[in-house]
């Protein structure tokens, strides 16, 4: 149900000529994909959107300067861990320092050759991998950003923390291996990212815990909507990872002891809900 995995990288770009060069090399390329926008006040929906692995940022912006549109990005739980790498024409090189200052992870002056940019996403995006803070697959926050989020609930007076396990996974993946068991995890985290994204706010929390659990973190007033859309989408879509005589009879037939063969449910979808208002 998912092509091959692939860097997803979310371009900022004003210039029309330059945007063209980017997209041009990133289409070349099968170990990427990428979204484009021009302005800074489509970054952030872009961002909570696309869960991109990295983005690639104009410094100019025309209608907002991209540093400050990178600290707004830094203050939302959801894309505080995307790394950024900034593109800055000759005049704007005195902003460097204040930008590697800042917590980006690059920062590439103009004129510059397109491979190089392809050269320094990679070596971002191992650098990120490294610190394990986005999860390979799903791109959502993972490990200790997680661990973080569910700690900082201790200061808050008010919040709906939902915690979504697939149920059976393990079977599956015993059944159908790793590549079908990674398609569901990707699959879970697009619709709840999606579901968040739409019935949430900026401010909410999407993490990704153990191999089938994800982590939401939202507003007691909109928790269960966002429950309610997860269970009805997740649900209803999770069958069409079995094959057709599995789906059609309802369960998956596995080996037991010896000759003997035993029943496991398909999957489905489980909550633990942790609430305080």
């Amino acid at each position: 149900m998912t092509d091959k995995q692939a860097d997803y990288i979310l371009i900022v770009e004003p210039d029309d000529d330059l945007l063209k060069t980017l997209t041009a090399y990133f289409a070349s390329k099968d170990n990427f994909k990428f979204h484009t926008v021009q302005k800074g006040s489509e970054i952030l929906d872009a961002a909570l959107k696309h869960r991109p692995k990295l983005i690639l940022m104009e410094t100019k912006l025309p209608d907002r300067p991209g540093l400050e549109v990178y600290r707004d990005l830094k203050m939302y739980p959801r894309t505080a861990h995307i790394p950024v790498i900034f593109l800055a024409g000759g005049t704007e090189v005195f902003l460097q320092n204040q930008i590697l200052e800042a917590g980006a992870y690059d920062f590439i002056e103009k004129p510059f050759d397109v491979a190089e940019i392809g050269l320094r996403i990679q070596n971002a995006l191992r650098r990120s991998s490294r610190e394990g803070s986005l999860h390979p697959n799903t791109r959502l926050p993972v490990g200790n950003p997680v661990k973080q989020a569910i700690e900082n609930l201790a200061q808050k007076v008010s919040y709906y923390h939902l915690t979504v396990k697939i149920k059976g996974f393990a079977a599956f993946k015993d059944r159908y291996g790793f590549m079908s068991s990674n398609e569901v995890t990707v699959y879970a985290a697009n619709v709840i990212a999606d579901v968040v994204t739409e019935h949430g706010s900026p401010e909410d929390f999407v993490g990704h815990g153990d191999e089938a659990e994800f982590v939401v973190i939202t507003m007691p007033e909109k928790g269960p909507k966002i429950r309610e859309e997860i269970e009805k989408r997740v649900n209803s879509q999770l069958p069409q990872f079995y094959s057709f005589i599995d789906r059609e009879q309802g369960y998956m037939e596995v080996a037991g002891e010896g000759e003997e063969t035993r029943q496991e449910s398909l999957m489905t979808l489980e909550f633990e809900v942790n609430e305080a208002s």
